[in-house]
């Protein structure tokens, strides 16, 4: 209803511009009523999504505290380092990849990019070959997975890489990044292996 009411507009004013004596085009009061009364309802909509997006979010960041909790507890500090990234990120709403410009994505792409990592989930017989480009996307190689994102952002002081369910704290010129897997907690390496 909005873009029959914007196309009419436009129209109305395209005549006007086209023939400056000629009187401006006012709808009959039921369409200007329809039109409100449709520009209404989608505020209405707007606002509602809004409010329940909000109120998904805000569960959210319940229960992960609750797992924050409960990892702090256990003593299990690289699984409360990842929830707590995963908290930051929903209350920053900071789901995209950082801007190039971030020094913390600049300095981990200067290590990352150019060199294969091999990824291993600790304890585990899984194993990856792992390519990182500068553009923020990343191969696993021995998958043939299509490419997906990378972040590299600071929480809380602390400067973090993001890959999937991975976190790993970054330490500069490291060749072994330690991390978690934030989906099922377990310690996940990755480690450089060459060019």
């Amino acid at each position: 209803m909005f873009r029959l009411w914007f196309v009419l507009c436009c129209a109305a004013g395209l005549a006007q511009a086209a023939d400056p004596s000629a009187k401006a085009v006012e709808f009959p009061a039921n369409v200007r009523k329809l039109m409100s009364d449709a520009d209404q309802d989608v505020e209405k909509a707007r606002k509602k999504f809004q409010a329940e997006e909000l109120a998904i979010k805000n569960k959210l960041v319940a229960d992960l505290q609750k797992l924050l909790d409960a990892e702090t507890k256990k003593g299990n500090l690289d699984g409360a380092l990842a929830i707590r990234g995963a908290i930051e990120q929903i209350k920053l709403n900071n789901l995209k990849a950082p801007a190039a410009e971030d020094p913390v994505f600049i300095a981990a792409k200067k290590m990352l990019v150019g060199g294969k990592w091999a990824f291993v989930v600790l304890g585990t017989p899984y194993h990856a070959n792992w390519e990182f480009k500068d553009d923020g996307t990343f191969v696993n190689s021995d998958a043939g997975s299509a490419d997906k994102k990378w972040s590299a952002v600071t929480i809380n002081k602390v400067p973090v890489l993001r890959v999937g369910s991975c976190v790993f704290q970054l330490t500069p010129n490291a060749q072994k990044l330690q991390g978690v897997k934030t989906t099922s907690n377990e310690k996940v390496e990755l480690t450089r292996v060459g060019k």
